[in-house]
């Protein structure tokens, strides 16, 4: 699986069976003060050039890719919901709209420590769970509120449970933001259900057209 997929099925996996039908109270359309649909360069007038930092990951196709592009964005203050941050989320744009957050939270004693982590969780949803009401999916670590405009998920990583989706070479090769997609952690994504599903039809059909291309080679 391509690493553009992968970082496509952690942040936006709430997205693919969602059976949106009512919004959860005080439903967000943004973050802060950046709301879904804006461009890059509305953004960077809110935020301030400084404060972005565009990603440049995968192989040479994606990084000439101007459909979906990812920024670092530094976060101030770095906290949510009373808890400590890491000091940059990814937010992330298809078309030149603004179309999803991604926030990590690790431990403060032990970084990757998973009593830390999962104490962090619980304190995160109770503090959630007060701010948007009871969250439509619970499951091991996991809630996910869907709206009808917006998706908020949360979830806990602990023991590296996600090493076993990659292999020990694969994940050497990968530098060191890409790798805490694989380690322990907090993670909070925030995404416009229209843009969101926009883009998997969008990945989706691209993904296809290189597979037929690649099954025609030959004929």
């Amino acid at each position: 699986m391509k690493k553009a997929l992968l970082v496509l099925t952690i942040l936006f996996m709430v997205l693919i069976n969602c059976n949106i039908s009512f919004a959860f109270q005080n439903e967000p359309d943004g973050f802060r003060n950046l709301k879904f649909g804006m461009s890059i360069k509305q953004v960077e007038e809110v935020v301030g050039k400084d404060a972005l930092e565009r990603i440049s990951r995968y192989d040479a196709k994606d990084k000439k890719d101007t459909v979906n592009q990812a920024y670092l964005l530094k976060l101030n203050p770095p906290m949510i919901s009373n808890l400590k941050t890491d000091k940059q989320a990814e937010i992330h744009f298809f078309k030149d709209q603004l179309m999803g957050v991604s926030i990590l939270l690790h431990g403060d004693k032990n970084k990757y420590l998973p009593r830390e982590l999962i104490d962090k969780y619980n304190t995160l949803y109770k503090n959630m769970k007060l701010l948007y009401g009871m969250p439509s999916k619970i499951w091991n670590f996991s809630s996910i509120w869907e709206g009808v405009n917006t998706t908020v998920g949360i979830s806990c990583t602990y023991n590296e449970k996600n090493m076993n989706y990659i292999d020990e070479e694969s994940f050497k090769k990968l530098n060191e933001r890409e790798k805490e997609a694989f380690r322990n952690k907090v993670a909070i994504a925030i995404s416009s259900n229209e843009l969101s599903k926009a883009q998997v039809s969008y990945s989706f059909e691209e993904f296809k057209k290189d597979e037929m291309k690649k099954a025609s080679q030959g004929w």
